[in-house]
């Protein structure tokens, strides 16, 4: 298992990235947050045992968006990313999740949100969520 102080270091880290970069959007974006849910996992390699529940939250604002879950190798894990609408339904998003074995992973994702509903599709999964607005 990871060694604790390391996440808390990478977790500290993480959430004052996105800590300045809501205050650097602040003076262009609208202050619309998000909270969302990582629940579920579908992997498209069958042939590994990979946990597919994820006991995951994050926060969205102006594109920023940082949360924590339980990853696919049944570790915990943080996440720093940023998402940008295409349209009403979908978007996208890039970023970095850490507390994998292999170390820091590039995150690239497509997600559609039908009302709170939000699939998100990475390089490695099919990842079944909640999205909420929060004003």
């Amino acid at each position: 298992m990871m060694n604790r102080s390391i996440l808390a270091a990478g977790l500290l880290a993480g959430f004052s990235l996105w800590v300045v970069s809501v205050i650097a959007n602040d003076a262009v974006a609208s202050d619309h947050y998000r909270l969302g849910t990582l629940n579920e996992s579908v992997h498209y390699r069958d042939n590994e045992d990979f946990n597919s529940t994820h006991n995951g939250l994050y926060l969205v604002h102006n594109h920023s968006v940082f949360g924590a879950y339980t990853n696919s190798e049944d570790d915990p894990s943080f996440f720093f990313a940023r998402s940008y609408p295409i349209n009403k339904v979908l978007s996208y998003s890039y970023g970095v999740a850490m507390g994998y074995k292999a170390g820091m992973l590039p995150m690239l994702g497509l997600s559609a949100q039908l009302g709170v509903l939000k699939l998100t599709m990475t390089q490695e999964a099919a990842v079944i969520g909640l999205e909420f607005p929060l004003y």
